[in-house]
């Protein structure tokens, strides 16, 4: 749980999310040039470039994140349900309002 924690709520998110981005960045690179049956490492400055391309939007990842869910939290708010505090990684506990019918 407290690894969970660290990945997804954690004050290094940003740190994680953009060695993901990079790395998959990489891979993408490495990935585009096996398709087309050239040497792997081709053109090493377009690895670089995708790098950094990817590992920009892993850093950029987080704060998209909080302003999604401040977002999500006013328009609860608008419609008086409680706010989410901290969600789910993978699924939202959306309330369900008590129907009187």
């Amino acid at each position: 749980n407290y690894l969970l924690d660290l990945l997804y709520y954690g004050d290094k998110m940003t740190f994680v999310s953009t060695c993901a981005g990079v790395a998959y960045g990489f891979f993408v690179a490495v990935y585009s040039n096996g398709i087309q049956k050239l040497p792997y490492l081709r053109r090493p400055w377009e690895h670089l470039l995708s790098m950094g391309f990817f590992g920009y939007i892993g850093h950029c990842c987080p704060s998209w994140k909080k302003s999604l869910l401040d977002e999500v939290n006013r328009t609860r708010a608008q419609q008086k349900l409680p706010p989410i505090d901290k969600p789910e990684p993978y699924n939202y506990a959306f309330h369900r309002q008590n129907s009187s019918s």
